[in-house]
């Protein structure tokens, strides 16, 4: 519907035109068209500078960021959501400020940078907090539970955190950050050895990802299943379940994805034929 409003929109005030092209650059990118977004998202960007619409300006430079990060490239994606940060403080703006320290700390992690990460979402936990806003802490308390997980910290504090934000995310009834909640619980189960614990969160997780069409959840949560069915030593599965995701990925054109499971896919192959 969008698409087809925008090619019929000449003579339609600019202000107007930026609001539909950034609205139709959220959809592509939630649902990983990414190429589309990014043509959807620059129109939008150059309307919002020509109306000096700083709020329209910073948020089309957090898609931008979201759209690099999908394609894997971090030092651009950063870079872009850096400048959303400055220029959400630039305007007073709290809330964006708050989620934009999630959406950095989250992207920092993947970074390497974990001392850096835990700061930016401390800061963001202590923010949502001040503003009451209950779906951003849940989303602070979870990434920082998904940073001890990836940097091999504290898993005891892991379990806390993540908790914490599932509590919040059923009382919001968001599906599907229950469904990233499972994922994680899984693989923080996974390496604590309860492996049979860890394929029932994840499968669930899939089941959930599944159900509501979520592309890029699908595919994380069949690399998460992945990794605990060759865990389990079927190595077999573990492939199928690989390029069952990969195949998802690459419908969206999601080349970090992409990426990730060609990475898991050669480890269980040269598993397989060191076995073999």
């Amino acid at each position: 519907f969008l698409e087809r409003a925008l090619l019929r929109s000449d003579g339609v005030a600019a202000s107007v035109r930026a609001k539909a092209l950034f609205a139709a650059t959220r959809l592509n990118v939630s649902l990983d068209y990414l190429d589309r977004a990014e043509a959807l998202c620059e129109e939008s960007l150059a309307l919002y500078r020509e109306l000096g619409d700083t709020a329209g300006i910073a948020s089309s430079f957090h898609l931008l960021a979201a759209i690099a990060w999908g394609r894997g490239n971090l030092a651009m994606a950063r870079s872009q959501e850096e400048e959303s940060l400055a220029l959400f403080k630039e305007l007073g703006d709290k809330r964006s400020v708050a989620y934009a320290l999630v959406y950095l700390g989250n992207l920092v992690i993947d970074q390497g940078e974990y001392v850096r990460a835990r700061s930016l979402l401390e800061d963001s936990l202590e923010m949502n907090k001040e503003l009451g806003d209950t779906t951003s802490i849940a989303d602070s308390l979870f990434n920082l539970a998904r940073l001890c997980y990836v940097s091999q910290g504290d898993l005891t504090q892991a379990h806390t955190w993540l908790e914490e934000s599932l509590a919040l995310y059923q009382e919001l009834g968001d599906k599907e950050s229950i469904a990233y909640y499972l994922q994680l619980s899984g693989l923080l189960a996974l390496d604590e050895g309860e492996t049979a614990l860890a394929y029932s969160r994840v499968e669930q997780a899939v089941a959930l990802f599944k159900e509501m069409r979520h592309q890029y959840g699908m595919t994380v949560s069949l690399y998460a299943l992945a990794q605990v069915v060759a865990a389990g030593g079927d190595d077999a599965r573990s492939q199928s379940l690989y390029e069952e995701g990969i195949a998802v990925a690459r419908k969206t054109g999601n080349r970090q994805t992409v990426a990730f499971g060609l990475e898991g896919l050669a480890r269980v192959v040269a598993v397989q034929g060191e076995l073999s």
